[in-house]
C-alpha cells in the first residue's frame, strides 16, 4: 500500500485470480487476494482492483492476456500483463471475468464515487 505525506493511502489493491484446485490451498502459484473461481480461463492473477487516490476513484485492470469487462464494455489485457486499460468502477458496476458469474462492485452510501 502506498500512502501520501500525511500516512493516508494513496494506494490500495487487491488481485483477483483463480481458485487453487481442491487439496491445494497452500500452492503458491495462486497468490490471488481473492479467488473469483476455478474456470481455466481465469488466470491465477487475473485482473488488479485498486483505489486511486489522485482522482479518488476505484479501477480494475487485467494483469493477464485477458479481458475484463466492466458495464458491458471489454477491457482487454495484454500479452505482459502490464498494459491493460484500466476501467473505472462506479457503485454497483458489474463486473465479469472469463464469461463467469458477474461480480458487482459495491461501496457504502457514505463514499462518493
Amino acid at each position: 500500500m502506498e500512502r501520501d505525506h500525511s500516512g493516508n493511502p494513496r494506494r490500495i489493491e487487491v488481485t483477483l485470480g483463480r481458485s487453487p484446485p481442491q487439496g491445494q490451498e497452500g500452492a503458491g502459484a495462486f497468490r490471488a487476494n481473492f479467488h473469483i473461481g476455478q474456470k481455466m480461463k481465469i488466470s491465477k492473477m487475473h485482473a488488479s482492483l485498486y483505489w486511486n487516490s489522485d482522482d479518488e476513484k476505484f479501477y480494475i485492470k487485467s494483469i493477464c492476456k485477458n479481458a475484463v469487462k466492466v458495464d458491458g464494455v471489454i477491457y482487454p489485457g495484454s500479452p505482459d500483463g502490464n498494459s491493460g486499460k484500466p476501467a473505472p468502477l462506479q457503485r454497483q458496476s458489474k463486473i465479469e471475468i472469463a464469461d463467469g458469474v458477474p461480480i458487482y462492485f459495491l461501496l457504502p452510501l457514505s463514499m462518493n464515487c
